[in-house]
């Protein structure tokens, strides 16, 4: 029944988990387990949470309370240690309390998980190779190396904030019924491999591209960096990839639902135009995504829609 303010959330099976705190008490900070209507089950006191993490195709450094691995499991983060966050019976509880030597070096590349195999990446200002190992196997199988041949000269640091990182190549991918689909927007393709590596299909994509108009030489074709985020959201729960804008011009987010059998666009889908929109998340055809309130005392909220 509180209005709370709300630093990070994580959608797990059918819960919403959130770090938040209730109206006009910053300093009590909890850890909330909510329904997907965002009804209060249950709820644990803990500290203050927050860790500044870069990931790999990020531009900044951001501060994140949670973090969901490849495998489904959500963590809670502090400044010097993570912990499990355990569901039993809508009650929480934070297991296996461990320091951030090796946790985060670890699952940061690894994207996904399928039967007994993990996926990871590992990426450059120039190319993004993603790599298949089974369990018990030293030698991963090299899936795809995606490649932007203007990458040093794409992610130039920008003068006004020399000290921001380079942007790393993106190549996102999803598992869906026993395949891996891999996006490269650079040669403009899906590739999908079934679980032992092996290539089984190629889906051309053109929904990244905008025309570049040059004085005198002839246009051509190019990831559109101005809209384009080069993030994929996928929805386990019905399988539906969609594509993520924010458009210059206004600031308004979009999504673009993606045909994984055929590349096409199938839909598109507005984002209301709310303040400070981050983290936006699809599940179970419905949206997610917290904003900040542009009333005092501004809180941050989490708004879903149905789509």
């Amino acid at each position: 029944e509180d209005t709370l303010n709300i630093g990070d959330y994580e959608i797990w099976k059918n819960k919403i988990i959130m770090v938040a705190n209730p109206y006009k008490n910053a300093r009590k900070q909890r850890l909330y387990l909510a329904n997907l209507l965002g009804d209060t089950l249950s709820s644990i006191k803990i500290e203050d949470g927050g860790k500044q993490i870069k990931f790999p195709e990020e531009y900044s450094t951001k501060t994140y309370h949670l973090f969901k691995d490849c495998f489904g499991n959500i963590h809670f983060l502090t400044s010097n240690r993570v912990s499990q966050i355990y569901i039993n019976n809508d009650l929480i509880n934070l297991l296996y309390p461990t320091s951030y030597n090796d946790f985060l070096s670890f699952l940061l590349p690894m994207k996904a998980s399928m039967e007994n195999k993990l996926i990871y990446q590992t990426s450059t200002p120039t190319y993004n190779q993603t790599l298949l190992i089974e369990k018990g196997k030293s030698d991963p199988i090299s899936l795809i190396t995606v490649k932007d041949i203007d990458g040093l000269v794409r992610y130039v640091p920008d003068p006004e904030f020399p000290d921001r990182p380079k942007k790393l190549v993106s190549a996102p991918v999803i598992c869906k019924d026993n395949s891996i689909y891999i996006f490269d927007f650079f040669d403009d393709y899906i590739d999908v491999f079934n679980i032992s590596g092996e290539q089984i299909n190629e889906i051309h994509i053109d929904f990244h591209l905008r025309e570049i108009k040059q004085w005198i030489l002839k246009p051509y074709f190019d990831i559109d960096q101005h809209n384009f985020k080069q993030k994929i959201l996928y929805d386990e729960v019905t399988n539906r990839a969609f594509a993520l804008f924010r458009y210059k011009k206004n600031g308004r987010y979009s999504l673009k639902e993606i045909d994984l059998e055929t590349g096409n666009v199938k839909k598109v889908i507005e984002i209301p135009d709310y303040t400070w929109i981050e983290k936006i998340q699809v599940n179970n055809n419905v949206v997610y995504f917290m904003y900040a309130e542009k009333k005092f005392p501004y809180n941050n909220s989490l708004f879903r829609m149905k789509i």
